[in-house]
């Protein structure tokens, strides 16, 4: 049997957005005082991950009316970048932690008072226990074999599993794993079932995402403000607009790639599947 679904669901809604480049060199960093020059990238490049990641999270997105080959896929990618910004986030609290009396001292301010206050809630948040790095160290950067065992024992006999087998490997999605991690990250939660857990689990580490950002961009802003005050003033004189960019409101990121690959994703990615070859039919 052969079922044809759409695999985007909604048509992209395109926009252009605008882009005004701050340049500056290394010169212009070696004037300010070491340390503050080598905080201002680390947190410039935490601040790209946390945007990327977040990106991705909002953008591996359930449509409803979407199939099981779409949706759950999607999900499959959700929870890897859910897993992956809450242990960024973990990693990345010791670089704000250890560099408070600069952030406060130098720079207070000119920092925002909500800046102030959710760094004040994020060293609380980071003082406990917290799901955030029990992810990091048991479900994302590091692996725990106990709680996998634990989410193996604790799924009932009727689960359903499934697998997705493609003509190519980059095509091909094992969602039985997913759902031993989700019954793993259950268990982690101490919650009750699954949407209850992920639930939580999510809004944790987008609140903790949403004060991380908070914090990082006063600081940034504070320090370019001070250092680059000139640069700023005429930030508005280039102006680069990309155009035909789609609204996050309806994008939706592909969860499937086409055989047509350039050369250097075949490399990556086209290993045929051996079971989608020797089970299904010849690739087309």
């Amino acid at each position: 049997m052969t079922t044809y679904i759409s695999g985007m669901a909604d048509p992209y809604q395109l926009e252009s957005v605008e882009i005004f480049p701050l340049r500056y060199t290394v010169a212009d960093l070696r004037a300010v005082p070491e340390e503050e020059a080598v905080y201002f990238l680390m947190c410039g490049q935490l601040q790209n991950d946390i945007v990327i990641l977040m990106r991705q999270l909002l953008q591996a997105r359930i449509v409803k009316g979407d199939e099981q080959p779409v949706r759950l896929v999607t999900a499959t990618s959700a929870m890897l970048n859910m897993r992956i910004l809450a242990a960024r986030l973990a990693e990345g609290w010791p670089l704000i932690k250890d560099r408070f009396g600069l952030v406060f001292n130098e720079y207070e301010a000119d920092i925002t008072d909500e800046a102030k206050a959710d760094l004040v809630w994020l060293r609380r948040y980071f003082s406990d226990k917290n799901r955030l790095r029990d992810v990091r160290d048991k479900a994302a950067s590091h692996f725990d074999p106990e709680i996998f065992r634990d989410g193996f024992r604790k799924l009932d006999d009727a689960e359903p599993m499934i697998d997705f087998h493609a003509h190519i490997e980059g095509n091909t999605i094992y969602f039985s794993g997913e759902a031993l991690m989700l019954s793993a990250l259950v268990h982690l939660s101490g919650e009750d079932d699954a949407a209850t857990a992920l639930d939580a689990l999510g809004e944790e580490v987008l609140d903790v995402a949403r004060r991380f950002g908070t914090v990082v961009r006063a600081y940034l802003q504070a320090f370019s403000e001070r250092h680059f005050a000139e640069k700023l003033s005429e930030l508005d004189k280039e102006r680069i607009v990309v155009e035909g960019q789609p609204r996050l409101s309806s994008f939706a990121s592909p969860v499937y790639l086409a055989n047509s690959l350039s050369d250097n994703a075949k490399r990556l990615l086209t290993g045929t599947s051996s079971i989608a070859i020797s089970h299904g039919t010849k690739p087309t």
